[in-house]
């Protein structure tokens, strides 16, 4: 596509966490523990999360309805005056069926909630939808109206994953066909959509990943769309299973090496790909791009699928590097070009060559100001906190978990909103799914 920037970079930058530092404000320490309001087995309460304004919301896509449909639900909870989080509502869709996936991501932001359905066959086997939800002056949340794309494709599962800012609405529509080929329906897409003056919404832009050169075909998109993230005028959409080629300035590279393709919205409200981010040290099975988050100039990408067999090195440093997951920085300068900030390290996986040790950047990952949270939910799991200093520099200040006796996969989902933490993971002793919240 015409004026877009292929961005490489050199590894400057690159950061390992460090031992535990004193943050400004002290460390996060637990305050709740949410739990469903009504527990079923197996409804995936918790899957999903997002927090904002005041108001929690849960998703568990697996919930059975009165009727024995498995249609799923979101729980909204508000907060009190006292800080305490209280259930206050159920949401579910006006016309959910069985298996529809309700409440499989979600995204808040003010009185709006963005809710995906991925499972919806309403057009075609698993073609998915998405619903806007919309709080009332009386304070109760009602749908708005249901999204699906102009052009159905089956097997895309469109609401996989969602993101909404400032009245636009970014939806990841993932193939669900496994391996990829040139049929639309085993491809993956991103769709954005607005709400016009006259208050109804509208597509505004299918997007699908343009071709550059610097993968191996078009095809292997299967999973783009994978993560999104908007904010403001800048639109995210990862593609972990992208194949990269290795060039003189990108070391590496093979298939599942990732990338992220960054949208723009021109003064006009035309939205356009404006650049293509790559790790400057691409591998087989990298995976970047599999979560990500987008806080204004800057963007954050995890990379957690490293290979478990280098195949090069020069030092036990660069092996150690080479077999860790880790997250990616990159900040937007003043001309709209990206450039590489900085890169953390598994601080698990440091001295354990092989691969992944922990899970971290497997999926939890939140920022808010200069605040970064990084999910490691493998076995009993754990949060790393980073704070960002003057300098552009991140430290890791603490590390947070429950410990193996009380928690599995903790740090699966991470939200932070107004300073406050929300962690999901599954007790061990009850087995329920289960919302941690810290504050500092």
């Amino acid at each position: 596509m015409a004026g877009m920037r292929i961005v490489v970079f050199s590894c400057v930058g690159l950061l390992f966490a460090a031992d535990l530092v004193a943050g400004d404000q002290g460390p996060f320490t637990l305050d709740a523990k949410i739990i469903s309001p009504e527990p079923q087995e197996r409804d995936g309460f918790a899957t999903s999360i997002s927090v904002n304004n005041g108001f929690m919301f849960i998703g568990s896509p697996w919930h059975t309805d009165e009727d024995g449909k498995r249609i799923g639900c979101v729980f909204v909870f508000s907060r009190g005056a006292d800080g305490k989080w209280l259930p206050m509502d159920k949401l579910s869709a006006s016309d959910g069926e069985d298996n529809d996936r309700f409440g499989f991501s979600i995204s808040v932001e003010q009185d709006v909630a963005l809710i995906g359905a991925p499972w919806d066959d309403d057009n075609g086997e698993n073609t998915g939808s998405a619903y806007i939800f919309r709080r009332s002056a009386e304070g109760s949340w009602h749908q708005e109206a249901k999204l699906t794309p102009a052009s159905y494709k089956s097997n895309t599962t469109f609401g996989s994953s969602v993101s909404f800012s400032g009245g636009t609405a970014v939806i990841g529509a993932v193939s669900k066909s496994g391996a990829a080929s040139k049929s639309d329906d085993q491809k993956g897409f991103v769709y954005i959509f607005a709400k016009g003056d006259d208050g109804s919404w509208s597509e505004a832009v299918e997007c699908s990943p343009s071709s550059d050169g610097s993968h191996w075909s078009n095809e292997e998109n299967s999973d783009f769309g994978r993560s999104v993230a908007i904010d403001g005028n800048l639109a995210i959409a990862g593609n972990p299973g992208e194949c990269i080629r290795s060039t003189r300035t990108r070391i590496g590279g093979g298939e599942n090496a990732g990338a992220v393709y960054v949208y723009a919205k021109e003064e006009g409200g035309e939205w356009s790909e404006q650049a293509k981010l790559t790790a400057y040290d691409a591998a087989e099975n990298h995976d970047f791009g599999r979560a990500l988050r987008l806080q204004g100039s800057r963007c954050i990408v995890t990379a957690a699928r490293y290979p478990r067999i280098p195949t090069r090195v020069k030092t036990r440093e660069e092996e150690k590097n080479k077999l860790s997951d880790c997250v990616y920085i990159f900040r937007r300068v003043a001309d709209g070009s990206w450039e590489f900030e900085s890169k953390l390290v598994s601080p698990a996986s440091i001295d354990t060559l092989g691969g992944r040790k922990d899970g971290f950047a497997f999926d939890g990952l939140a920022i808010e100001d200069d605040i970064l949270m990084i999910g490691a939910s493998g076995s009993a799991g754990s949060v790393y906190v980073y704070e960002k200093s003057p300098s552009n520099r991140w430290s890791q200040i603490q590390k947070i978990e429950m410990g193996w006796d009380d928690s599995r996969g903790f740090g699966r989902q991470i939200v932070i909103s107004d300073g406050v933490l929300f962690v999901t993971y599954e007790d061990r002793g009850s087995q329920a799914r289960t919302v941690a919240i810290y504050s500092r």
